[in-house]
């Protein structure tokens, strides 16, 4: 972590296409780290999602760098996201 960040916490979650691929939504934002593993989970497990990452991303206020960091990963996702540190746009 950085030492002054500001942490954001949001959920990308993944649905398949006509085409059978999983696929990428929006992420949606979560105000915190047990908000955003439960609303990853419940959502796959209600079936709204196929699958969901849970994450943080931590942004150094004095460099501009960024962190993103995977807390949890619920249902089915893409092979592309079986590295830690996936690329998610916010």
């Amino acid at each position: 972590m950085f030492e002054s960040a500001d942490v954001e916490y949001g959920v990308l979650p993944f649905i398949r296409d006509a085409a059978g691929e999983l696929v990428p939504l929006q992420p949606v934002d979560a105000s915190n780290r047990a908000s955003v593993q439960y609303r990853a989970e419940s959502a796959v497990i209600a079936g709204r999602y196929d699958g969901a990452i849970a994450f943080s991303r931590s942004r150094d206020r004095r460099s501009g760098g960024v962190k993103t960091a995977i807390i949890a990963q619920f249902g089915e996702l893409p092979e592309s996201f079986s590295e830690p540190t996936p690329e998610m746009s916010h």
